[in-house]
């Protein structure tokens, strides 16, 4: 892998790292639930990203769309 692909991917890791803990529970139960499991966080990172990515949408669509499909 590239040094340039790599260190995008890291950034975008750390986009999601930021957007997941600032989460409010009140706002997103769905997606709190999903990061309060064991392996939440890993889960919840794999999902926004692959949703993210396949639909072709921001960061923060996709947690706004997987919110309403987890609630």
């Amino acid at each position: 892998m590239s040094k340039k692909r790599e260190n995008s991917i890291i950034k975008l890791r750390e986009n999601v790292r930021d957007l997941l803990v600032s989460i409010d529970p009140e706002n997103y139960p769905g997606i709190s639930t999903v990061l309060n499991r064991p392996d939440g966080y890993r889960q919840m990172e794999n999902m926004l990203l692959n949703y993210s990515a396949t639909n072709q949408i921001s960061l923060s669509a996709a947690i706004n769309q997987l919110e309403m499909e987890l609630s």
